[in-house]
C-alpha cells in the first residue's frame, strides 16, 4: 500500500498544471 505514490502523483499533475 503505497499512498505516498498516490499522493506523487497528485503533485505531479499540480506541477504539470
Amino acid at each position: 500500500r503505497n499512498h505516498l505514490r498516490v499522493v506523487e502523483s497528485m503533485q505531479s499533475t499540480l506541477d504539470a498544471e
